[in-house]
């Protein structure tokens, strides 16, 4: 199996709509904590469920796309380098 690296992807974290957006997938966050921001979206007709994680502290990122098929999920790992503050991330809600 060969790995191809992933470069120049953008995330967009939203707190205003609650939802974070990459490549042509805009997916709600499911999840805030102090630590992460977590995100799930089921799909239909045949496109993929899409769900993952960003780890506030570590800045590592992990998306998951899970297929009918699955010969055809897919699992990457990835590290952020943020444009912005963390701080202006959705914070958890007390």
């Amino acid at each position: 199996m060969e790995f191809t690296p992933v470069t120049n992807l953008s995330i967009i974290v939203s707190g205003d709509d609650q939802t974070v957006s990459f490549l042509d997938n805009v997916v709600p966050i499911t999840k805030v904590t102090p630590l992460l921001v977590g995100f799930s979206s089921q799909y239909a007709n045949g496109r993929p469920n899409v769900s993952g994680r960003i780890d506030r502290l570590t800045k590592s990122v992990e998306i998951d796309w899970i297929h009918e098929n699955v010969g055809d999920n897919t699992h990457w790992e990835l590290t952020c380098r943020p444009a912005g503050p963390i701080s202006d991330w959705p914070q958890p809600q007390l």
